[in-house]
C-alpha cells in the first residue's frame, strides 16, 4: 500500500506545483491550450518517441530525460557510463556482477539492484531506434546518435519485458539529401586517449539518402599494475551505414547497419581485502534478523564498517608461470612442469564462436541491423513496421581475484543474439480520440559463461587447480509474442485519459552445464500476462502537463531444476520443511505510481519536470545454500535453490533547462531514491556470520546496494561572438553521486563524490571547431562503484575471507578536440 513516505512526496510535488510559475500561467493564459508566443530566448522543444510516436517531452506522462546531439557534444558524453553521471536515478557500471570490464555490464533504475545479472534478466533495457539490444550498451558509439532518451519506470507496453524498471533508447540520425560531412579528432596526452570519427551523407539517387560513418575510440590506460601492465584501456572501432528511402510522400523507410569491435586491455577493477582494511575483528558480535528469528552471532573473519579506503589500483595485467605437480582437479591431466597461465587457459575444450584472445583483456564483435518503415494510409491512419537484429560475441580473460596475487585467472565467452519484428496501426485525426494497436514477436539467445568460466586457481585448497568451476554455462532462449495498444481520449480541453497495455506470451527454455558437452535437458516454462499502464492528465494549456500514471511490469520466474535431480520423496520432504522455497518461483512483478508536473514558462525560456514515484517489487530473486538429509533414501544433500523476496522504491526526479539569455543556458537534474528491502534472504553472509546451512540474513528495512539516495547534475554554458569570423563557448558541468552500500548488510559504504568538467571552444565560420576540455578537473580520487566479493587471493583459499571489488573513478584528463564540418 502507498505509505506515509509516498504521501510526503505527493505533498512535496503538490507544493512545488502550487508555488511554481504554473499559477501565473493559469491566471494569465488567454486561451486554454493556446500556444504561448515564443521569444528570442525560447528553448527548442524536445521531441521524444517513448510511446512509439513523436511528441513533445512535456506531453508524455512519464519520467523522461532527453539528451540531444548538442547536449552530448557540449557535455562531452562519449559513452553510456558518462551519460549515467548526468541522468539521476540511472546507474550504469561496467562492473555488472563481480566481473570487471565491459563483459556483462548492468543497467539499473531507481536503486533496483539484483544479486546476479545476466543479459536476459536485466531490470533495465537498452534499445537503438526502438530495437532491444543485449549486452552491447558499452560498445555503441555516439557518432550517429541524434538523441538519447532515459525513460524511468516500467516500459514493457511498447518495448517488452526487458524494460522492467526502465529503458534507454538511442535514436540515430536520419540522412538528408544535402551533401555534407565532417571529421573530428580528439586527443588527450594525459593517458593517450584518442578518438577519430568521420561521416559523409547526402543523396545517392532521387529519394534515397545515405550516411556512412566510421569511428575509432580509445580510452587510454589511467593506471599501471605492479607487473608493469596497463590497466583500464578500452578500444572500439566501427562503421555504420544509414539509408533513408522516401519513394513517395506517404512512405518512408530507414535502415541501419552497424559493425564494431572491442579490444580492451586488463581492467582497472581492484579488490579491497577486509583482512587488511577492517575495523571489526573476528569474534566481534552482532545481532541480526534471520529467517529463523533474531540471532546474536559473531563475525568469523574481519569486516569493515564505514567507507572503503582508497588504495592503489592494481591487478595482474600479464600472464605468469605456474608449476604443475600432480593431477589437478576438474579431470584435467597434464605432465608435471612449468606452464604459462595462457597454456592452462588454452586447455579449455570449448570457447564458443567468439573472438580469439591471448591476453588479459576483452575482445568483442557487435553486429546491429534495424529497419523502420512508415506508411501514411491517409491523414488519419498510419502503418509502421519495425524489425531488428543484433549479435554480440565476447571473449574475456580476467584476473578474477583482482589483486596482485597470482591466484586466479578466468577465461569466459558469451554469445548473445536477438531478433525482433513489430507492426503498429495508428489513428489520429487531431480530434478527441487517438488510438494505436500493434503486434510484436521477438526471440533472444544467450549462451556462455555469465558468471563462471574456465579457471586457473593457484592456491585453492593449497594447490594448483584448473578447469571448470562450480558456475556453469547459461544457455537461455526466450521467445515472446505480444499484442499492445493505446487509447487516448480528451474528456475536455484540459483533461485526458490514456489507457495503454500489452498482452504478452513468453516461452523460456533454459539449460545448464559446465560445458556445451554437458548441457542438461531443456526446461521449458511458459508465461502469459497483461501489463497495463493508465494515465490521467490535466493540461490547462499547451505548456503545462500534470499527470498521474500507474504501470506494471513482469520478469519471467525460474525453475529449481536441481530438485528434479534428487529422489522425489526427498524433494517433497525438503519443500515441506522449507516453505520459503518453491519448485517453481513466480514471476517478478513491479507496480509503479508516478505523479508529475511538466511545464514551460517565461515564454518558453524555462522548462522543468518534477516527478514523485512509488514502486513495489515482488518476487525478486535470491538464492540460499541448504543441507538436507533425505529420510527416504538416507542421502545427504547440498541444495542451492532460488527464493523470492520483495522491496520498495520511492523518491523524486527533477529536471530543468533555462535559457537565461541568448548567451547563457543552465541545465539541472536531481534524483532522490529510497530503495529498501521489504523481505529478502541473503546467503552471502552465512559463513561470515557463522550461520548454519538453511539460515540466512533477513535484510528487511535495509537499503539495496550500489545505487545512491542522492544524485544530480548541473551544467552552465555561455556562447558569444569573438569577432567577425569566430564564435566562442564555455561550459562547466558538475555531477554528484551520493554514498552507496556495497552489499545487503549495509555496513560497508562507498563515499559520495562530485566530478567537475570544463570546456572552452572556438567555432569558425568555415566549419572548424576547436575545443579544449578537462574532465574530473579537481582530480577526485575514489571508487565509482563496488560490491562485496570473496577474497580469492588468500593461499590456501577456503572461500571465507571477504572484501569489496571496486571500480575507480577516472582521474583528471585534459585534451583537445578539433572538428571540421562541410
Amino acid at each position: 500500500m502507498i505509505n506515509s513516505k509516498l504521501r510526503k512526496y505527493v505533498y512535496i510535488a503538490g507544493t512545488a506545483f502550487a508555488l511554481s510559475p504554473i499559477a501565473t500561467t493559469l491566471v494569465h493564459a488567454q486561451d486554454a491550450g493556446a500556444e504561448t508566443e515564443v521569444n528570442s530566448n525560447s528553448l527548442e522543444r524536445i521531441t521524444v518517441s517513448a510511446r512509439k510516436t513523436d511528441e513533445s517531452i512535456i506531453e508524455v506522462p512519464l519520467s523522461i530525460q532527453a539528451f540531444t546531439s548538442a547536449d552530448l557534444k557540449e557535455k562531452g558524453i562519449a559513452d553510456i557510463e558518462t551519460l549515467a553521471n548526468f541522468a539521476p536515478n540511472l546507474d550504469f557500471q561496467n562492473v555488472g556482477n563481480s566481473q570487471p570490464g565491459r563483459y556483462n555490464p548492468g543497467i539499473r533504475f531507481r536503486g533496483m539492484d539484483i544479486a546476479i545479472t545476466t543479459p536476459t534478466t536485466q531490470t533495465g533495457g537498452f534499445l537503438v531506434d526502438g530495437v532491444a539490444m543485449l549486452g552491447g550498451a558499452s560498445s555503441v558509439s555516439f557518432s550517429d546518435i541524434a538523441q538519447v532518451e532515459v525513460i524511468r519506470g516500467p516500459q514493457p507496453v511498447y518495448f517488452g519485458r526487458g524494460t522492467f524498471g526502465g529503458a534507454i533508447n538511442y535514436t540515430t540520425v536520419t540522412p538528408t539529401s544535402d551533401f555534407n560531412g565532417g571529421v573530428s579528432v580528439n586527443y588527450s596526452p594525459t593517458f593517450g586517449s584518442q578518438e577519430l570519427e568521420g561521416y559523409v551523407e547526402g543523396e545517392v539517387i532521387e529519394n534515397l539518402n545515405a550516411r556512412l560513418t566510421a569511428f575509432s575510440r580509445k580510452q587510454g590506460a589511467p593506471f599501471t599494475a605492479n607487473d608493469g601492465g596497463e590497466l583500464g584501456e578500452e578500444k572500439t572501432t566501427g562503421v555504420s551505414l544509414i539509408v533513408s528511402f522516401t519513394p513517395t510522400d506517404d512512405l518512408s523507410i530507414k535502415t541501419r547497419f552497424a559493425y564494431s569491435e572491442d579490444d580492451d586491455g586488463a581492467t582497472s577493477g581492484t579488490f579491497v581485502p577486509f583482512s587488511i582494511y577492517n575495523n571489526i575483528s573476528a569474534g566481534d558480535g552482532i545481532t541480526i534478523p534471520t529467517n529463523n528469528g533474531i540471532q546474536d552471532v559473531t563475525f568469523t573473519q574481519p569486516w569493515l564498517t564505514g567507507s572503503l579506503p582508497t588504495i592503489d589500483v592494481s591487478n595482474n595485467a600479464t600472464f605468469y608461470d605456474l608449476v604443475v605437480a600432480g593431477q589437478p582437479m576438474f579431470d584435467q591431466i597434464l605432465a608435471d612442469g612449468t606452464y604459462n597461465t595462457l597454456d592452462l587457459l588454452n586447455q579449455r575444450p570449448d570457447s564458443g564462436d567468439t573472438p580469439s584472445l591471448n591476453k588479459i583483456g576483452l575482445a568483442a564483435e557487435l553486429v546491429v541491423f534495424s529497419l523502420d518503415a512508415e506508411y501514411l494510409i491517409s491523414d488519419d491512419y498510419t502503418l509502421s513496421i519495425l524489425a531488428g537484429y543484433n549479435k554480440r560475441d565476447t571473449t574475456q580473460i580476467r584476473d578474477s581475484d583482482q589483486t596482485d596475487s597470482e591466484a586466479w585467472i578466468t577465461a569466459t565467452w558469451l554469445e548473445l543474439e536477438s531478433w525482433s519484428t513489430e507492426a503498429r496501426f495508428t489513428f489520429d485525426n487531431a480530434g478527441k480520440l487517438r488510438w494505436m494497436v500493434g503486434v510484436s514477436k521477438s526471440e533472444i539467445d544467450q549462451m556462455g559463461d555469465v558468471d563462471g568460466g574456465w579457471n586457473v586457481f593457484n592456491g585453492l585448497f593449497g594447490g594448483l587447480e584448473f578447469g571448470y568451476g562450480s558456475s556453469s554455462l547459461d544457455a537461455t532462449n526466450i521467445a515472446s509474442t505480444g499484442v499492445f495498444g493505446a487509447i487516448e481520449y480528451d474528456f475536455t480541453d484540459e483533461f485526458t485519459a490514456v489507457f495503454e497495455g500489452r498482452y504478452q506470451e513468453d516461452t523460456s527454455i533454459t539449460r545448464g552445464g559446465v560445458s556445451e558437452a554437458t548441457l542438461t535437458d531443456a526446461v521449458e516454462q511458459d508465461y502469459d500476462a497483461f501489463l497495463p499502464r493508465v494515465s490521467l492528465q490535466y493540461k490547462p494549456n499547451a505548456d503545462t502537463n500534470v499527470f498521474l500514471t500507474y504501470s506494471e511490469a513482469l520478469l519471467p520466474g525460474s525453475y529449481n531444476a536441481q530438485l528434479d535431480s534428487i529422489d522425489q520423496d526427498d524433494a517433497a520432504a525438503f519443500l515441506a520443511e522449507n516453505p520459503n522455497v518453491q519448485k517453481t518461483t513466480g514471476e517478478e512483478s513491479l507496480a509503479s505510481y508516478e505523479l508529475g508536473l511538466k511545464q514551460a514558462v517565461l515564454d518558453g525560456s524555462v522548462w522543468y519536470s518534477l516527478v514523485a514515484f512509488y514502486q513495489e517489487w515482488e518476487g525478486m530473486k535470491s538464492s540460499g545454500l541448504y543441507t538436507f538429509f533425505g529420510a527416504s533414501t538416507g542421502t545427504p544433500y547440498f541444495l542451492n535453490p532460488t527464493m523470492e523476496g520483495s522491496s520498495t522504491q520511492q523518491g523524486i526526479e527533477a529536471e530543468g533547462r533555462w535559457q537565461v539569455s541568448q548567451n547563457l543556458n543552465v541545465q539541472f537534474a536531481y534524483g532522490y531514491t529510497e530503495s529498501e528491502y521489504d523481505s529478502y534472504y541473503s546467503n552471502s553472509f552465512r559463513s561470515v556470520l557463522g550461520l548454519p546451512y538453511g539460515t540466512f540474513l533477513e535484510t528487511a528495512g535495509n537499503t539495496l546496494p550500489r545505487s545512491p539516495k542522492h544524485s544530480g547534475a548541473i551544467g552552465v554554458s555561455w556562447k558569444d561572438t569573438l569577432n567577425s569570423e569566430w564564435d566562442y563557448s564555455a561550459r562547466a558541468d558538475l555531477t554528484y553521486r551520493g554514498k552507496t552500500y556495497t552489499d545487503e548488510l549495509n555496513l560497508t559504504t562507498i563515499d559520495s563524490y562530485s566530478l567537475l568538467s570544463l570546456s572552452l571552444g572556438f567555432q569558425h565560420e568555415s566549419g572548424i571547431d576547436v575545443e579544449l576540455y578537462c574532465k574530473n578537473c579537481t582530480d577526485e580520487d575514489g571508487w565509482a562503484t563496488g560490491r562485496r566479493n570473496t577474497d580469492f587471493s588468500a593461499i590456501p583459499n577456503f572461500f571465507t575471507s571477504q572484501g569489496a571489488v571496486v571500480d575507480p573513478i577516472m582521474p583528471r584528463e585534459v585534451g583537445v578536440k578539433v572538428a571540421y564540418a562541410f
